[in-house]
């Protein structure tokens, strides 16, 4: 027999999760993790994502086209929590994509009902709001931060885009992926 060193990650949640076996994703993070060369961001385009999740947060993509204060970052830790830099809210499509102040992703839904499309979170307590973050979480939650679950990805960024209205319709699917 041919053995070979798998490296398990530190998250709880790990050995309850049988798709991570079925994919042998452990023998493909001896491989690689993801923390070699250019950032691979997936786009959860779906229900919104809860970007203030701790297996989450780290792991958003961060769209530095938005960042008008030049510092670096779009999501800051103030106060104790996460939240989009205030300083690079500015009402301005600085960089020119034509979506104003997107700079984690995109809420078609809200842009289109109250004009404000630029935090892509849930709409909470409408329809199955979990579906984006549990896919973002699959994709590309933080794995091995000793929190929750593991990802598919160690080092994979995740943009979240809200194209459901919260009640399973997907008004928005289309413009999502252009995005």
């Amino acid at each position: 027999p041919v053995y070979k060193l798998a490296d398990i990650p530190d998250d709880p949640d790990y050995f309850i999760q049988q798709h991570l076996p079925q994919i042998m994703a452990a023998e493909a993070w001896d491989i690689h993790k993801g923390e070699d060369g250019d950032e691979v961001v997936v786009a959860i385009v779906d229900t919104g994502a809860d970007w203030l999740h701790p297996d989450l947060t780290d792991n958003c993509w961060q769209n530095l086209g938005e960042d008008a204060d030049g510092d670096g970052v779009t999501l800051e830790f103030n106060n104790g929590v996460w939240e989009r830099d205030p300083d690079d809210l500015n009402n301005i499509d600085d960089d020119g994509n034509g979506y104003v102040d997107d700079v984690i992703g995109w809420d078609f839904h809200e842009a289109i009902t109250i004009d404000d499309g630029s935090n892509p979170d849930p709409i909470w307590g409408q329809g199955p709001y979990e579906h984006g973050s549990h896919c973002a979480g699959i994709a590309a939650g933080v794995t091995n931060n000793d929190i929750g679950i593991s990802s598919v990805s160690w080092n994979v960024k995740y943009m979240p885009v809200q194209t459901d209205d919260g009640n399973n319709t997907v008004l928005y699917g289309i413009d999502g992926i252009i995005y």
